[in-house]
């Protein structure tokens, strides 16, 4: 129910977005806004229509990553458990923009990995009902076979000391057998201890995953850059992004948006992407020394990435290379060869 659920919002998502500059959809955004309780906010039609595309990027970011949580759920991931439903509360409000069905249906699905019998599959608990209803040995079956009742003991005489059985003797001493054998004449015996597992026990990073953090680390710094020059021409060439942006959108000022709000909303824009490039490099450097929970998170954060990309990419398809990448690093990541190689050294306490 998650991950099909996950996938037909992240579907709604993308028809909403790209249906957002039809005259059908601004028509009845305009209708709604008229009306109450929504008359009294104060909403224009080109704000109401921002809101709507941002609620539903955050409902696609959030399906994305609700899609991958679902299958980690399937391997008994807690972890992942926990997340997702942290993640189903944005998701279940920011839904209602692209309908609301679906997204609750994920959001239901995600509640119900938290009642007992899902809480016992995660624990690998098996729970008798008739053992826990009647508090002893649960009923046969009419199929099983009739057990003979067991023998009465045989009553002791105590009067009787017990006879005393004879010292087994001693095993005769063979040689050979459990001592360590001669060693040749000029050739230094091996040094006594455990066998050698760890290199073993720890394997070799598999190619998958270091490609993965490599794909990760590029993409991040050339974020990175690219955000810090976009800051700096944003610093420089105020005046022109105002005036850009009121070109593009001329009822900004009839709904209410300032020129310092406008550069607020895009001075924070970048600020929490360029901090989100940060954590995601730092998130492929705790997977590349085999931190499990770090591998998830990247997922999820590449996943949401790609999300947020596809939709950007109905007004700039050059953007779709940035989907490319993202889905190239969620697949090396699965991959059944990474998975396994940080769940064992989590397993092995490294």
């Amino acid at each position: 129910m998650i991950i099909i659920g996950s996938v037909f919002v992240v579907i709604t998502v993308f028809e909403t977005v790209s249906s957002l500059h039809t005259v059908e959809v601004r028509e009845s955004v305009e209708r709604a806004l008229s009306e109450p309780p929504a008359d009294g906010l104060g909403i224009g039609t080109e704000a109401g229509l921002t809101i709507m595309r941002v609620l539903a990027m955050i409902a696609g970011a959030c399906a994305a990553a609700a899609a991958i949580l679902g299958w980690h759920v399937l391997q008994r991931h807690r972890g992942a458990r926990l997340a997702l439903t942290v993640l189903a509360v944005p998701l279940l409000l920011s839904g209602f923009v692209v309908g609301g069905f679906m997204s609750t249906i994920v959001a239901v699905a995600a509640l119900m990995l938290w009642t007992p019998p899902a809480r016992d599959w995660f624990d690998g608990r098996q729970r008798e009902r008739a053992t826990a209803l009647t508090g002893g040995t649960p009923p046969a079956r009419p199929d099983a076979p009739a057990v003979p009742p067991a023998a009465p003991p045989t009553p002791v005489d105590q009067t009787e000391p017990p006879a005393e059985s004879p010292e087994p003797p001693e095993p005769r001493a063979v040689s050979g057998f459990g001592t360590p054998p001669e060693p040749a004449p000029g050739v230094t015996p091996p040094l006594a201890g455990p066998p050698v597992v760890a290199s073993a026990k720890r394997g070799v990073r598999p190619s998958s995953l270091m490609l993965a953090c490599t794909l990760t680390w590029v993409c991040s710094a050339m974020a990175l850059v690219g955000l810090v020059l976009t800051g700096a021409l944003l610093a420089g060439n105020q005046n022109r992004v105002l005036d850009e942006a009121h070109k593009q959108n001329p009822d900004l000022a009839k709904d209410g948006v300032t020129d310092e709000m406008l550069m607020t909303a895009l001075w924070m824009v970048l600020v929490v992407f360029a901090l989100w490039a940060v954590a995601a490099m730092v998130l492929a450097y705790l997977t590349w020394i085999g931190q499990d929970w770090a591998r998830i998170t990247l997922i999820v954060s590449t996943c949401a990435v790609a999300a947020l990309a596809l939709v950007a990419a109905v007004s700039a398809p050059p953007i779709l290379l940035v989907v490319v990448a993202a889905g190239a690093a969620v697949y090396l990541l699965t991959r059944p060869d990474a998975a396994g190689w940080a769940s064992g050294r989590r397993a092995s306490g490294r």
